[in-house]
């Protein structure tokens, strides 16, 4: 069997950190120049915990998430009352329940690239140009992020919750149109999801909302898998 060297292995991976370091600080370079410092910093595949330590989620957001889908969840079971209470066959009302449920699954594939997609535009109308899209599969985490581009607290509100508001703003019109009952309930079923999926957009805006007093901006490097913040020194 080949023996392996454990030296040349450290050796290997300490060059490469020094490497990734390195090039971490000639990234942060034109900024501190600039007078600005890292004041923190995550990276993509490590933004969960790095939320979960910063940022507490306001009451109120809580309060939405919970009434919503208490609310959404007696919708759907009192429409699934109520369409196996009119269907004359069961294995009618099993095809309105999986066409429900396919549609459902097909919505929620294709509402994860319209989000992304949706920050990409709210990035170009703030001048944004070298945007990127990104998974972290082992984390089911999806993001569109712009290289080397500072944000400043309006900015960042702006691309953080166009999402939010755009789908809502999509789904609460088809609902309010004459549709089949089944696709108002698929449009509920997106709302709700879609409302979970942006909890990370929500607590991100939380924690930059708490610094902006201190003049933060927030920039991406993309190449290193980093987002900081960014504080004035003299701050």
């Amino acid at each position: 069997m080949p023996r392996h060297n454990p030296f040349k292995f450290y050796l290997m991976a300490s060059v490469s950190f020094i490497k990734k370091m390195e090039s971490k600080e000639q990234f942060l370079e034109p900024y501190r120049k600039k007078g600005y410092d890292v004041y923190s910093f995550y990276s993509f595949d490590n933004i969960k915990p790095f939320l979960a330590q910063h940022v507490k989620m306001p009451r109120f957001i809580v309060a939405i998430i919970i009434i919503s889908l208490i609310v959404g969840s007696g919708i759907l079971g009192a429409a699934a009352g109520y369409s196996w209470k009119m269907k004359e066959s069961i294995v009618e009302w099993g095809i309105l329940f999986a066409q429900t449920l396919l549609y459902s699954f097909i919505g929620i594939a294709c509402m994860i690239p319209l989000h992304e997609f949706i920050h990409w535009i709210a990035f170009k109308c703030i001048g944004a140009r070298n945007i990127r899209f990104g998974a972290d599969w082992k984390h089911f985490v999806f993001y569109a992020a712009v290289h080397d581009y500072a944000l400043n607290y309006k900015q960042f509100r702006a691309v953080a919750v166009a999402p939010l508001y755009t789908i809502l703003l999509i789904l609460g019109i088809t609902v309010l149109t004459p549709v089949a009952g089944w696709i108002k309930l698929v449009c509920l079923v997106l709302y709700l999801f879609h409302l979970l999926s942006c909890s990370g957009d929500i607590m991100l805006l939380t924690y930059f909302r708490k610094l902006k007093h201190r003049n933060i901006l927030t920039v991406d490097d993309i190449e290193n898998k980093t987002t900081y913040f960014l504080s004035l020194i003299h701050i």
